[in-house]
């Protein structure tokens, strides 16, 4: 019994693993989305400034060192950070379904790509 016990904690010890990685990317990736200020693609510096999630991570998260993180570099980041694929649609999926009925949050409506 006890062998089967473990086996089934464990089991939903990785689903709930799973779920936080998911929640966390979803997260990080409506994080970057919000400080796009501009909608280029990537958050300066400038935009990061005084967010307490973002700018704490901002060199680890800068792979070039530029002064900007790319879309591609906080994708590298999130495989890394939560094993999660660092798949571009797979990523943007994911972000769309957590953020789809959510307004931005400076109040305008979502747009789909």
């Amino acid at each position: 019994m006890t062998a089967f016990a473990l086996i089934v904690a464990s089991a939903v010890a990785a689903q709930d693993r799973d779920a936080y990685d998911r929640r966390n990317v979803a997260r990080d990736l409506e994080l970057f989305r919000s400080l796009d200020a501009d909608s280029d693609g990537a958050v300066s510096a400038t935009e990061a400034q005084g967010d307490v999630n973002f700018l704490p991570r901002f060199d680890a998260l800068d792979i070039d060192r530029d002064g900007r993180v790319t879309r591609s570099e906080l994708h590298r980041y999130l495989a890394l950070a939560h094993g999660m694929s660092a798949d571009e649609q797979r990523a943007d999926a994911a972000l769309a379904a957590v953020t789809a009925d959510r307004p931005r949050s400076d109040g305008s409506a979502r747009t789909a790509k």
